[in-house]
């Protein structure tokens, strides 16, 4: 048998934005590093694993709709997730750190993780890049996102208790 966790959210892709000056040069940097960044998240979902060992983050929880659908993504492209696990409340934080390893390869603005668990209940994650990244990206630097803020509707010490819970009880 077994409980139902629910898991569902998204990442907002980064948006290089439109600050120009004037310069045709600028806004074609812009331009490129949009397409860049498209490009670049749409082959590090379609890398990721059809099957994945516990707890998942596998290439069929994610889709984005095409960069070209502007009635849809207005600046930015929305990247949505879901999943329906069985009882993944005392593995999340492991959930997490793989969803984190996914977010260092992405270039994105936010994320947002909704979490619906079986024992825990509902709980929320939040993740933004350092703002000193953000800067550098409106001026046309596009580098990895190694820093980041973490909110959490669940307090950091009891989360990291999560970690490896199930495994730890076994033991």
């Amino acid at each position: 048998m077994g409980m139902k966790s629910f898991l569902y959210g998204y990442i907002e892709e980064a948006w290089p934005g439109a600050r120009t000056d004037g310069s045709a040069m600028r806004r074609q940097l812009l331009l490129d590093n949009t397409r860049s960044i498209e490009k670049h998240n749409d082959q590090k979902l379609q890398m990721l694993p059809l099957e994945d060992k516990w707890p998942p983050v596998s290439r069929h929880m994610f889709a984005c709709p095409p960069w070209d659908a502007p009635m849809i993504n207005f600046r930015t492209r929305p990247i949505h997730f879901a999943a329906s696990l069985k009882e993944v409340d005392f593995e999340l934080r492991d959930w997490l750190d793989k969803f984190e390893a996914l977010l260092r390869q992405l270039y994105w603005e936010k994320a947002v993780v909704h979490f619906d668990g079986a024992y825990i209940g509902s709980q929320k994650f939040e993740w933004r890049p350092a703002i000193e990244w953000v800067h550098r990206l409106t001026d046309g630097v596009l580098e990895p996102i190694v820093d980041w803020t973490f909110d959490s509707s669940i307090d950091k010490l009891e989360l990291d208790r999560f970690r490896n819970a199930s495994a730890k009880a076994f033991s």
